[in-house]
C-alpha cells in the first residue's frame, strides 16, 4: 500500500507519519512538505490514501 503524507510544518509532518507507520507498518509512506510535489507525485504513482495536514 502506498500513502503520501502531505503537511507544510517539518514537526506536524514528522508526527503524520509517524502515526501512520504505527497504524499500518506495512505500508509504503511517503511525505511532502510541498502539495505542489505531493500532486506531482500522485500523479505519477498508485497512492492509496493521502493524508492532508490541516491548519
Amino acid at each position: 500500500m502506498n500513502i503520501i503524507s502531505v503537511d507544510d510544518e517539518r514537526m506536524a509532518l514528522e508526527l503524520l507519519t509517524r502515526s501512520i507507520s504505527t497504524a499500518a507498518p506495512e505500508a509504503n509512506i511517503t511525505p511532502f512538505r510541498s502539495c505542489e510535489e505531493a500532486l506531482e507525485y500522485a500523479g505519477k504513482t498508485d497512492c492509496s490514501i493521502a493524508f492532508l495536514g490541516t491548519h
